[in-house]
């Protein structure tokens, strides 16, 4: 697939140079953002504490950059290695977790902090943690950071990595990497991460971790996803009220799975077969939800997908069809054009100020 063997050279660039060196000669900080959250070791700010309980997926508070960008849980643990400058994270607690708490805990874990987080350092965020994307944040402002991300799903592992500051702020495509004992072995630094007083031992669970994942990158091609190329929909529409929790959680696990896997082939019938329901059920609850169809919304990111590389990449368009999940240009250009009005040449041509071969 496109992209990958950029993606790959450059994670093994970053654990060759910077993290497993790191890992293997000094201290690295490693930090688990969860409840209560505990960040006297590292330089951090509130934003604000207050709790918007009318908001699905909304924090524990809002400022006036909040609404501007994506708000999310994210059902997978995700491991954070900061290797170069420094990055900004957002830690705090989702709408889920916060409704089975008192008024006296939500206000004792205080509002959404700003980690800031010089390399080395690790950060992980079990599930259902925060998660901000979409414009630049304003902390970043001031210091280039790059980190690494795996994020650990069911039976594979999705890494991409970021760049976040005042020159540049993007998040690469995901690679994903179908090793169940890597995803045991992320899992198992976690547990070592939460015993007291054990970073020596959850450091050198996360050196084995880090090692094979160098192995599988030199000895595997894996496949790239596309969801850094999408943002999905922000806002859960007026419906989705009569959903219960368990229902909008599965509504947001649907769309992640489809965000991961817009590169390869998605029917209704598979999503429901995947999610144990019935593919009209399934429709139901995603349209209440979203206020679209599952397919539609599939074919909608698609070419939003579709549209970002377009402009942002010389990539031929037979592979920018390939990598959205078309199975030939033509396919591609025939739908393109019914979303766009345009080719995707023609939509190349007009956008940019110079013509991609």
């Amino acid at each position: 697939m496109p992209f990958a063997p950029k993606i790959r050279k450059d994670a093994l660039q970053a654990l060759d140079q910077f993290i497993i060196p790191a890992l293997q000669t000094q201290k690295v900080l490693q930090i688990l953002a969860e409840p209560p959250f505990d960040f006297n070791m590292v330089q951090h700010h509130i934003l604000r504490k207050r709790f918007l309980a009318g908001k699905a997926y909304a924090p524990l508070q809002t400022d006036q950059y909040w609404h501007k960008e994506l708000v999310m849980s994210v059902n997978t643990p995700v491991l954070m290695f900061t290797y170069n400058g420094v990055s900004y994270e957002r830690i705090g607690l989702t709408f889920q977790q916060a409704q089975i708490m008192s008024a006296s805990e939500r206000q004792h874990y205080g509002g959404v902090n700003v980690l800031r987080l010089p390399a080395p350092a690790v950060l992980c965020h079990p599930p259902f943690m925060l998660r901000s994307s979409g414009l630049t944040r304003p902390e970043s402002l001031t210091e280039m950071g790059r980190s690494l991300f795996c994020r650990l799903m069911k039976d594979r592992v999705a890494l991409f990595l970021n760049v976040r500051g005042p020159e540049e702020e993007s998040s690469s495509h995901s690679l994903e990497i179908n090793d169940p004992l890597l995803v045991q072995m992320g899992q198992l630094y976690l547990e070592e991460l939460r015993v007291v007083n054990n970073q020596d031992g959850a450091q050198a669970q996360l050196l084995a971790f880090m090692l094979r994942l160098r192995r599988y990158l030199l000895q595997r091609h894996p496949t790239v996803s596309n969801s850094s190329w999408v943002v999905p929909p922000g806002n859960i529409t007026s419906a989705a009220k009569v959903l219960s929790s368990q229902n909008l959680e599965l509504c947001h696990d649907v769309m992640e799975y489809i965000l991961t896997h817009l590169h390869a082939p998605l029917k209704l019938t598979g999503l429901a077969q995947h999610f144990d329901l019935s593919a009209a059920h399934l429709n139901l609850l995603f349209k209440q939800a979203y206020g679209t169809t599952v397919m539609r919304q599939v074919s909608e990111l698609r070419i939003e997908a579709a549209k970002k590389i377009l402009l942002n990449t010389p990539e031929r368009i037979s592979d920018i069809a390939l990598l959205v999940g078309f199975f030939s240009a033509a396919s591609f250009g025939l739908v393109f054009q019914k979303h766009t009005g345009l080719s995707p040449r023609r939509f190349r041509q007009q956008q940019l100020p110079y013509k991609v071969q």
